[in-house]
C-alpha cells in the first residue's frame, strides 16, 4: 500500500515543477482596455473574473467597461483594466487540473483523460497547467508544453488500467495544490476539479475515521479549504461524475445516483476481470445504495459549494461518453468571462476579507456571477 500523503509530492520520474507565466509589470498587454490618464499606485492589481447573463440565463457578450461599476467594501473603485473573452488571453491563466482516479471513478477515467487532452490542446499560448492526482501527487508541474501535459495524463490512465487507483483525497489535493503551487502574484489562478467529493466524511467526522479509511485528510475542517481558496483568489470549475441531484426529487435522485455508481463500479470490475457482474441480493444492494447515496450527496454538495464560493461553475458528467462535451463546456466557460482590474483605494494588506461587487451601471437587469470577495494578506500580494 502506498504511504499516506503528507503534502504535495512530486511523482518519481515525472515532470519537475515549472514556474507559471506571470503578468509582467509595466505596460499592459495589448487588446485590454485601460485608462491612460490613471495614476498608478504602489499596490497590486486586483483582477476579478465574472460572467453576465440575462434573466433567462442567456449569456451576454461584448459589453464595454463603461457598462460596469466595481466596488470594494461598498466603495467604488476605478476600473483600470477590462477585457472579455479572447482579448484577455494575454494575461495567462495558471490552471491546476485535479483528476480523481479512485476506484469509484473507474468507469469515467478513460474518457475523462481523453477529454482533458483535448482541453490541453485548446489552451491559449500564455496559459500554463499543472496536473495533480487525488493521491496528493504532482503529476506535472506548471508548463505550457502540451505534449508533456498529455503524456502526464497518460500516467494516470495507465495506473487506472493496472487497477492502481487513487486514494480519494480530492479535497486534500486541492488544499495542497492551491497552497503550494499558486504564487503570491497570481493574476488568473484557476482549478479544474473532477471528483465526486467522497473525502468529505473525513472532514465532518474527524481524523478518527482514518482507522477505517487507511489515511487521514490533510485538513481537519472543510473551512480550512475554503480559507486557502479565499486567500489564493482561485476560481474552481467543478466536474462531478454522475447525475445532477436536481434532476428528480431528492430521495429518488440520491438513491438513483447511488445505484448507478455502485452498478458502474461492478460493471467496470467485471470488464477488467473479463467476467460477468456478480449477482447481489437486492436487500444488500438497497442498504449499500442508501449508505452510498447519503455520502455521495454530501460530497457533491461540498464540491458544488467550493465552486460556487470561488465564482466558478459546476458541470455534471452524466455518463462517461459525455466527458468530451463537459470538458469543452468548462473551457467555454473559462474563455467567455469578463475581466475587471483595479488598484484598491484601501491598499492595506491587513488580512481582512474584502467584498467585491460588480454591477451594471444602467440597471439592465443583468445577472452577474463571479467571485464576491478576496483576502489580502500581510505575507503575500493581493490577488
Amino acid at each position: 500500500m502506498r504511504g499516506c500523503p503528507k503534502g504535495l509530492e512530486l511523482g518519481t520520474g515525472h515532470l519537475a515543477q515549472i514556474t507559471p507565466q506571470r503578468m509582467p509589470a509595466g505596460p499592459r498587454p495589448s487588446g485590454i482596455e485601460s485608462d491612460p490618464t490613471a495614476i498608478r499606485v504602489e499596490t497590486d492589481l486586483v483582477i476579478a473574473e465574472f460572467e453576465v447573463h440575462d434573466k433567462k440565463g442567456r449569456r451576454i457578450v461584448g459589453l464595454p467597461s463603461a457598462d460596469f461599476r466595481v466596488e470594494e467594501d461598498g466603495i467604488e473603485q476605478r476600473i483600470e483594466m477590462f477585457a472579455y473573452g479572447r482579448s484577455s488571453a494575454s494575461i495567462g491563466r495558471s490552471i491546476i487540473l485535479i483528476i480523481d482516479y479512485s476506484q469509484s471513478q473507474s468507469s469515467y477515467i478513460e474518457t475523462s483523460i481523453a477529454a482533458a487532452k483535448v482541453l490541453v490542446e485548446l489552451l491559449e499560448p500564455n496559459d500554463s497547467m499543472a496536473i495533480v492526482s487525488d493521491d496528493v501527487e504532482l503529476i506535472a508541474g506548471f508548463t505550457n508544453d502540451k505534449d508533456k501535459l498529455k503524456a502526464s495524463l497518460d500516467v494516470l490512465g495507465a495506473r487506472a488500467r493496472d487497477r492502481k487507483f487513487g486514494m480519494s483525497r480530492q479535497f486534500s489535493a486541492l488544499y495542497a495544490a492551491v497552497e503550494q503551487l499558486f504564487s503570491t502574484n497570481e493574476k488568473r489562478p484557476v482549478v479544474i476539479l473532477q471528483t465526486d467529493g467522497d473525502e468529505f466524511p473525513l472532514l465532518t467526522l474527524g481524523r478518527s475515521l482514518a482507522q477505517f479509511s487507511g489515511c487521514p485528510s490533510l485538513i481537519d475542517r472543510f473551512e480550512d479549504l475554503e480559507t486557502v481558496l479565499e486567500e489564493s483568489g482561485a476560481t474552481v470549475h467543478a466536474i462531478i461524475p454522475g447525475l445532477p441531484v436536481e434532476t428528480v426529487q431528492r430521495e429518488t435522485a440520491t438513491r438513483e445516483m447511488g445505484r448507478l455508481d455502485l452498478e458502474s463500479i461492478i460493471r467496470e470490475e467485471a470488464r477488467i476481470r473479463k467476467k460477468a457482474p456478480a449477482e447481489r441480493k437486492s436487500s444488500l444492494l438497497d442498504r449499500q445504495v442508501r449508505h452510498w447515496a447519503n455520502n455521495r450527496l454530501q460530497g457533491v454538495r461540498a464540491v458544488e459549494r467550493i465552486s460556487r464560493l470561488s465564482g466558478g461553475t459546476t458541470q455534471y458528467l452524466g455518463s462517461p461518453e459525455l466527458a468530451g462535451e463537459v470538458y469543452r463546456r468548462i473551457l467555454d466557460e473559462m474563455n467567455q468571462r469578463y475581466l475587471i482590474g483595479y488598484y484598491p483605494i484601501d491598499a492595506l494588506r491587513d488580512g481582512r476579507k474584502r467584498k467585491i461587487r460588480i454591477s451594471a451601471k444602467h440597471g439592465q437587469g443583468y445577472i452577474i456571477k463571479g467571485r464576491t470577495s478576496y483576502t489580502p494578506t500581510t505575507k503575500a500580494a493581493i490577488r
